[in-house]
């Protein structure tokens, strides 16, 4: 659920402050407006606005241009129009009229940022993505009307992500809820390299090895890495293998 989705801004219009589906209905200088939004974003990396007025008027619309975004383009019925830099709104003013419709793209490279202890993690726009762990959850006690629960690790975790190799972004079919384990509309292939001596201390993973690792058999595995709010138990800080 998201919420504060559209503000008035002082000088008589409306802005555009987090991207998700939905419609705004609202007056601007004695006309009626609707605005609505079309998204699957951050699944991925468009949206799209359709404008309906009750009489063309003028006002400002604008655009939240977020902070991750490295470049924003932005189109206005097809026409390309500038945007203003990260962290700040573009703001679009003309004579508004039914039919009117804004495309927004935004250009994010897939990257593996360096994190605590030379970790690595995959990274883009708002997403991070992490290495999804099969569970076992065990029962500890009941607390009525809740329980106590142990999750423990079902699959391989200890995988290092080979430096430099290529990453490509997979997307499928996007349900609800969006974020869970049988839903998965976006996911991230890598390539990794277990690591035997990485193990679990203290009913967790170990600290990340130092870096950068020398595997020991040096045989890639495909990795699929999903957004990070999909998977309970996950790695998401890796080290980096040479």
């Amino acid at each position: 659920m998201t919420s504060s989705l559209w503000l008035a801004s002082v000088d008589g219009g409306v802005a555009a402050a987090i991207y998700a589906p939905s419609t705004l209905v609202t007056e601007v200088d004695g006309a009626k407006l609707a605005i609505r939004q079309v998204t699957d974003y951050p699944f991925r990396n468009t949206s799209s606005l359709a404008l309906t007025l009750s009489a063309p008027t003028r006002f400002p619309l604008y655009l939240r241009i977020p902070g991750w975004s490295e470049r924003l383009e932005i189109r206005v019925n097809g026409a390309e129009i500038a945007s203003s830099p990260a962290n700040t709104f573009t703001r679009l003013e003309r004579e508004w009229k039914t039919g009117d419709r804004v495309d927004v793209t935004f250009r994010n490279p897939l990257n593996a940022v360096a994190g605590a202890y030379g970790s690595s993690t995959i990274q883009q726009g708002p997403l991070l993505f992490a290495l999804p762990i099969t569970e076992r959850w065990e029962k500890l006690r009941d607390r009525a009307p809740a329980a106590d629960w142990a999750v423990y690790p079902e699959s391989k975790w200890n995988f290092a992500l080979k430096r430099d190799a290529a990453l490509e972004r997979v997307e499928g079919p996007i349900g609800a809820p969006p974020f869970s384990h049988a839903n998965r509309g976006l996911a991230i292939r890598a390539s990794g390299v277990e690591i035997a001596n990485w193990k679990v201390e203290e009913e967790s993973a170990g600290p990340i090895p130092q870096q950068p690792v020398k595997s020991e058999s040096g045989e890639p595995v495909p990795l699929n890495l999903v957004p990070y709010a999909s998977a309970k138990l996950r790695i998401t800080a890796f080290p980096t293998v040479v």
